[in-house]
């Protein structure tokens, strides 16, 4: 049984992944500090280094989260994306948008400080 290290939230949110020259339209199903899993309208190969682009927009403000990864797994019902690099700010809204969703602040918080090396 898989033991995940990351709380996952469910996130229903259109997303878009880059990969190579194409982009592929997708709706995010979940994501925690480490990864995303969408619904995609394409597969994509296992390992695959992608680019992907979370947009949220409300009615005052757009908010997009730019992430790279690389596919852990792929079928046509969904693709799995592990993070291997984000910018600080897409890092501190995907963060708000975990714990604001988990529910539990504290937890998220010690996965963020885990996540980032402080050991927190």
């Amino acid at each position: 049984m898989e033991k995940r290290s990351n709380t996952r939230v469910t996130f229903g949110v259109g997303a878009v992944i880059k990969y190579k020259r194409q982009t592929i339209k997708c709706k995010v199903i979940n994501l925690s500090l480490n990864g995303v899993l969408v619904k995609a309208m394409k597969e994509i190969p296992k390992d695959a280094k992608v680019r992907v682009g979370i947009s949220m927009e409300g009615s005052t403000s757009k908010l997009k989260i730019n992430i790279e990864g690389i596919v852990a797994r792929s079928s046509a019902a969904e693709t799995a994306i592990i993070f291997n690099s984000i910018d600080l700010d897409s890092f501190i809204h995907l963060k708000n948008i975990v714990a604001y969703n988990e529910g539990n602040e504290e937890k998220i918080m010690r996965e963020f400080y885990k996540k980032v090396g402080t050991g927190g």
